[in-house]
């Protein structure tokens, strides 16, 4: 199974993600996204009360290289990963390199995570829509635009697009604007 599921911040992408993985596997794994902030932490909380303990988990640290080889493994030793904010994640590799380097590093591993995807079989995304949702800088938003679509040409892949009004207020949210 490879899903990739966007919409609005807050509309059910994650639950509906969670559902999914569930009915496919009881061995599910979760490749988590956003960081350990306070702004974030009802919304962890919420993710982790809804998942429950039977989840492997690996948080992202933002280090592209690490959380790579991370995702790699996870995608090779479990049965489906579910990887939820894409976009938060490319943020966070692409802020964690100077100004100068963040194009050519944004574009690097875009080319190492459609490499990762492709060698799977089983995933599933959970991302913002890039033309809604998150405020991003132009450079992020043009390449997660272009990924999502790449993701989307990968054989056997299916994609949902989630329109519901959001369920909670998200609008102070933004990634690198």
């Amino acid at each position: 199974m490879r899903v990739l599921i966007s919409g609005p911040p807050g509309c059910g992408k994650s639950a509906l993600a969670e559902e999914l993985i569930l009915a496919y596997s009881s061995r599910p794994h979760y490749f988590a996204t956003l960081p350990r902030r306070p702004v974030h932490a009802e919304r962890i909380a919420r993710h982790e009360r809804r998942r429950g303990a039977s989840w492997s988990l690996y948080e992202a640290s933002g280090e592209s290289v690490r959380d790579l080889s991370a995702l790699r493994t996870g995608l090779s030793q479990a049965p489906i990963v579910l990887i939820d904010g894409l976009g938060i994640w490319l943020w966070a590799c692409m802020h964690a390199h100077g100004s100068r380097a963040r194009r050519v590093h944004l574009k690097s591993l875009h080319r190492a995570v459609l490499d990762t995807l492709e060698s799977a079989t089983s995933w599933i995304i959970v991302d913002v829509q890039p033309a809604i949702g998150l405020r991003m800088d132009a450079t992020l938003r043009a390449q997660l635009i272009e990924l999502h679509r790449s993701i989307a040409e990968l054989p056997f892949t299916r994609t949902l697009r989630l329109r519901n009004a959001p369920q909670h207020d998200n609008s102070q949210s933004t990634l690198g604007g």
